[in-house]
């Protein structure tokens, strides 16, 4: 599958999802530099950090876009949720509430 090798400092990690989406992120704002690397696996239905920490000055970033036989172990994953079971659950609670006013 296509995906990241991805280095900070020397430490790598492989990063890549069958069916989904990966975020290579890196924040800055105050004087704090934040790096984080993420994606969903629709397949799965799992969202998937593989990295998250704070960089300093000096710090180097290696990204390189090729063929991942396997990714290297995540610091967390958790269920998702789909886009339509986030507007399904939001149109839930409107229509409960439509309803406890009375409205519907």
């Amino acid at each position: 599958m296509k995906g990241f090798e991805l280095s900070v400092n020397g430490l790598s990690k492989k990063i890549a999802v069958w069916d989904g989406i990966v975020s290579i992120l890196i924040f800055y704002s105050n004087d704090d530099c934040k790096l984080m690397i993420s994606g969903i696996d629709h397949h799965s239905n799992k969202k998937i950090k593989w990295y998250n920490e704070n960089l300093e000055l000096g710090d180097q970033i290696h990204v390189k876009f090729t063929e991942i036989d396997s990714c290297s172990d995540p610091i967390r994953v958790s269920d998702a949720k789909t886009k339509n079971e986030t507007k399904l659950e939001r149109y839930n609670k409107l229509k409960e509430s439509l309803i406890q006013k009375g409205m519907l």
